[in-house]
């Protein structure tokens, strides 16, 4: 998902930075490992408390 937001933005010109919540941000280079090209644009932020985040309806 992330490749394809990032090949759709550089298409139209468009700067982006992702945030990426995880329990582990230790282990997050071993999952993101496919999009290893964008890790300067990828904030990896630990949340322990996933119910804390609100998804829009």
């Amino acid at each position: 998902m992330l490749i394809c937001l990032s090949e759709l933005a550089e298409r139209v010109g468009l700067p982006i930075r992702f945030v990426a919540h995880v329990r582990n941000p230790d282990a997050a280079p071993n999952v993101l490992f496919l999009a290893e090209k964008l890790y300067e644009h990828i904030e990896v932020v630990r949340l322990a408390d996933f119910n804390r985040i609100r998804f829009l309806q």
